[in-house]
């Protein structure tokens, strides 16, 4: 997730005018607000099916539904927190070009306003705490041309290191701490701050890969799955009910639940892509629900 954001800093733009932001906002709500209420009701309806189907469905039952989705942000909370972000941001260098003041200064403050507010399930604000950093990140790669400056020799380190690093350092206590932002003492800030710089790696892999699929044959059709990655992201989610079905034998062997489920990933990926190229994009509506008007 966090390489999500940070890309969708990356891609950002300088916002300098009243009617740029407000332009800005509009085509934030079209592309995530709106598509995040559209696919929160479709998760609802189906979620109320299955309840029909299970012999569970009840008033009470709608209404847990009802706020664990919508309030909650259940099903697609990456799609509000990407637009509450984006928004913030991009409010932030609003002020920043009116003000004339550092645009990273304002950012950082923002981020230590969201950072200390009380522990909160509502729209799943606690993730924004974990993420906006990313994205603030994203905003400095491309206004420094990091991608460009950084050799592919330091970005291929850095891409091997990330696993080994990852592997090695998982503590899940930590980690649970890091992903809310809410530390309870000077050590798990300490690692909190390690598993910043251990998910920074994690961009400079994606870095890597990308200026090597650059140069290779199969670089365009890649490029193609990532112009769906939206469509990917929401209906991927309606497949992962299934996963429950994984085998006895399968799931008390870590490798081949790992397989099982890499294979299955893959699946998905390829099925949602043709799915939502060949048939769903003909259709406004769907077209609207994926933000692509």
């Amino acid at each position: 997730m966090p390489i999500f954001f940070w890309i969708s800093g990356f891609l950002g733009k300088k916002i300098v005018s009243a009617g740029e932001l407000k332009e800005y906002i509009i085509k934030k709500t079209e592309r995530l607000l709106l598509p995040y209420f559209m696919w929160s009701g479709i998760s609802f309806a189906a979620n109320l099916l299955l309840g029909k189907i299970q012999g569970i469905l009840s008033v009470e039952y709608a209404k847990s539904e009802f706020f664990e989705i919508f309030l909650y942000s259940r099903a697609v909370w990456f799609l509000v927190i990407l637009y509450l972000t984006s928004v913030i941001a991009g409010l932030m260098e609003f002020v920043s070009a009116k003000a004339k003041c550092n645009r990273y200064l304002l950012l950082a403050g923002m981020w230590v306003v969201i950072a200390i507010e009380p522990y909160s399930k509502i729209l799943c604000i606690y993730k924004m705490k974990w993420l906006f950093p990313f994205y603030i990140f994203g905003i400095a790669a491309k206004q420094y041309k990091i991608y460009d400056k950084t050799s592919t020799k330091v970005l291929t380190m850095a891409g091997v290191l990330f696993p080994i690093l990852a592997i090695v350092f998982y503590r899940e206590e930590y980690f649970q701490q890091y992903v809310v932002c809410s530390y309870n003492g000077l050590n798990s800030l300490i690692w909190g701050v390690g598993y910043y710089i251990i998910s920074a790696l994690s961009i400079l892999l994606v870095m890597a890969i990308s200026r090597g699929v650059e140069n290779i044959k199969i670089g365009k059709a890649i490029a193609q799955f990532g112009q769906y990655s939206m469509e990917i992201y929401v209906i991927h989610m309606f497949f992962v009910k299934f996963l429950p079905l994984l085998p006895n034998g399968i799931i008390e062997s870590s490798f081949l639940a790992g397989l099982y489920l890499g294979f299955y990933a893959l699946i998905i990926v390829v099925f949602v892509f043709t799915l939502s190229k060949y048939v769903l994009n003909h259709f406004r509506i769907f077209r609207m629900s994926v933000g692509k008007l």
